[in-house]
């Protein structure tokens, strides 16, 4: 009788002893999972801040290229947007190599608004000058980041604003 009391002792002990090691495994794994989606969570947004950084470069880029920028000034000249863009068209794969899933356009916001696209038949009486565009299937967002430049329009010698808007397709 003796013996059948410890072995319910210890029988007891070992489910005890089993029961706190099931309670530790179901926090390491919570804790587990907490760790990670903080870390996946950080990892987004460090990706957000990376890919906000990348735009801002590339508006710095696509206001140097040869293909728009002014002679002389620092600008964008306005005739060689409206030819450029027919050898952006021309050349897409090399584009699409530096600007990827994205779009690139220019506005014309002061003296006056125009909502009309640009092409060398309406040329300078227009506003939007869309230099690229690459648009991704299923694209989830598209944010979009924008630079104020200078538009030299040389056949009328004069200076315009400009919003030069880069849109990134995810």
């Amino acid at each position: 009788m003796n013996a059948l009391n410890y072995s319910r002792k210890g029988q007891i002990g070992t489910i005890e002893t089993l029961m706190v090691l099931v309670i530790i495994g179901i926090l390491i794994g919570i804790g587990v999972y907490l760790v990670y989606t903080v870390v996946i969570e950080q990892t987004r947004e460090k990706a957000d801040e990376l890919s906000i950084q990348e735009r801002n470069v590339l508006l710095g880029v696509i206001g140097k290229l040869p293909e728009v920028r002014c002679q002389k000034d620092n600008c964008i000249d306005t005739i060689k947007l409206v030819v450029g863009s027919s050898v952006i068209k021309a050349n897409k794969d090399y584009y699409a190599s530096m600007l990827g899933f994205r779009a690139v356009s220019i506005e014309v916001l002061y003296p006056e608004k125009n909502n009309a696209e640009c092409n060398e038949n309406n040329y300078p009486d227009c506003g939007i000058f869309r230099l690229y565009e690459n648009k991704k299937k299923d694209f989830k967002s598209n944010p979009k980041t924008s630079l104020l430049v200078s538009l030299h329009y040389p056949a009328e010698n004069k200076y315009k604003v400009g919003k030069l808007v880069l849109e990134e397709y995810r």
